[in-house]
């Protein structure tokens, strides 16, 4: 397996061998990089061997005892030989080559158990097809995980409760939408006012005081991105934040396609993303729901919440063969997001499991069938609920008198319903990125009396304060055990 791509040689003796001397955090992932690659056995072990002039590594996977999962080539050229990538199938390891565009170049999967059922039920579930309601729910489910965190990310992290809130009420319109049109239309606002938030909060990179006046006037702030459902728009970023965001959704999407394939659904048969012969659109799919998680590692790297990556100019280059001001990362930088392959992964894998279970098909040897959607929902609406560790007596006391009292109903009959647990179901389910239709029958509340609710505190102009508590107790809530 030839490697191609492009890559930056940094001219700075420290750094090439500081590219060469660090690992990623997370002990899964082992990164080649460089010139002059190579992956083959010897003695029965993988063997990696990467590096840039006189700064070489050479790097042994034993067969057992070993917590490598993933190998990411991001170098310019070398070689993977037969016998490595038979190695790499027998004791699962992927490998992945990403070059510098960001485009994935390859992807060397092990054998996972396929399904031909699932396959069939994939198929049947497209658009035009007779399980097509299994495919809409399918979007629904993505693209709900998919604006939940966008909108934990606008409170959290660009603290913008307002567009949070706008945020959270597209995702609440998922539930009735009932075309793809529908969907879209409302991930594509959900899109526009998140980013527009990226804006507002004037993301942009940490440039230390002596570089900042000598970086491109473009690499100042960060420029607005495309909606995700358009093609062509987002590959060619002309600032480093977007270009950050570009490689890590490349890894994403990378992962994702491996996610797939391990839960044994293929990754070309999509239903958010249009069917291409050029790309697998179920992997860009399934990649919406990382896209949160993504948005918040970088910002992590910007200093939203963690401390600042020690950012240089450096780290970004301008390729003459590409339009003028266009921009690709380099190691280390590379590195540090290709690190987090892994964790991606475990989130992309569970979604990957969910999706199976809504599609229903039986997977693996065993014939064992995913959770599906009601199973889960069952066994949320059934755990034991406490009250007080949601919403505790205290901060109840401190809203109470901005609510209304219960009423009685004229007719008599059952108790009024307590503000305190629909209060505290609603933190709750937004917390867990649940719909109403989910709450835990322990609140003693249906979904019915948390829209009326809502209504009635509309009614009364309290609504917008009441759903800044609520996403407020949400983001501090410790998430109990769950079944």
């Amino acid at each position: 397996m030839a490697l191609t791509g492009i890559v930056a040689e940094s001219s700075e003796t420290g750094t090439v061998a500081n590219i060469f001397t660090s690992s990623p955090i997370d002990q899964r992932v082992i990164i080649a990089h460089g010139y002059g690659i190579r992956v083959g056995i010897w003695s029965g072990q993988l063997e990696v061997s990467d590096g840039i002039g006189k700064h070489r590594r050479t790097r042994k996977l034993p067969k057992a005892d070993r917590t490598v999962k993933r190998l990411v080539i991001t170098g310019q050229e070398g070689y993977v030989t037969l016998a490595a990538m038979r190695w790499a199938r027998k004791h699962d390891l992927c490998i992945t080559i990403i070059d510098s565009a960001p485009d994935l170049v390859a992807s060397h999967i092990p054998e996972s158990a396929s399904s031909v059922k699932m396959l069939r039920r994939q198929c049947l579930a497209g658009p035009d097809g007779p399980l097509a309601d299994k495919g809409l729910e399918v979007s629904r489910y993505l693209l709900t995980a998919k604006l939940r965190g966008q909108s934990a990310n606008a409170f959290k992290l660009l603290d913008n409760p307002q567009a949070s809130m706008q945020i959270d009420h597209y995702a609440d319109m998922l539930t009735d939408a009932t075309t793809y049109n529908e969907l879209n239309g409302l991930e594509r606002d959900a899109a526009n006012t998140y980013f527009t938030a990226w804006q507002t909060a004037n993301v942009r990179i940490p440039w230390p005081d002596k570089e900042r006046d000598l970086v491109p006037s473009n690499w100042l702030a960060f420029q607005r991105r495309k909606t995700l459902d358009t093609t062509g728009g987002n590959r060619n970023a002309m600032d480093p934040v977007n270009a950050m965001l570009n490689y890590a959704y490349t890894i994403g999407y990378a992962e994702s396609r491996i996610a797939c394939i391990a839960n044994s659904l293929h990754p070309q048969l999509g239903y958010i993303h249009s069917d291409s012969d050029k790309r697998d659109s179920l992997a860009l799919d399934i990649v919406e729901t990382v896209r949160p998680i993504i948005d918040a590692y970088v910002l992590g790297l910007l200093g939203y919440g963690n401390d600042p990556y020690p950012f240089t100019r450096k780290l970004f280059r301008e390729p003459n063969e590409l339009l003028p001001g266009t921009l690709r990362l380099v190691a280390p930088l590379t590195h540090e997001i290709a690190g987090q392959s892994m964790i991606w992964q475990d989130h992309l894998c569970k979604i990957a499991r969910d999706v199976a279970g809504i599609l229903g098909a039986r997977i693996g040897k065993t014939g064992q069938r995913s959770m599906n959607l009601k199973t889960q929902k069952d066994q949320f609406v059934n755990q034991d609920i406490d009250i007080d560790s949601i919403l505790s007596v205290e901060a109840w006391a401190s809203i109470r008198p901005t609510l209304p009292p219960e009423k009685a109903s004229p007719k008599g009959g059952y108790a009024p319903i307590s503000s305190r647990n629909t209060l505290a179901a609603m933190i709750y389910l937004r917390h867990h990125g649940k719909p109403w239709a989910h709450v835990p029958s322990g609140f003693g509340v249906a979904h019915r009396t948390l829209r009326d609710r809502r209504q009635e505190w509309q009614r009364l102009g309290i609504w917008p304060q009441v759903e800044s508590w609520i996403i407020e107790m949400a983001a501090r809530l410790v998430k109990p055990s769950m079944p």
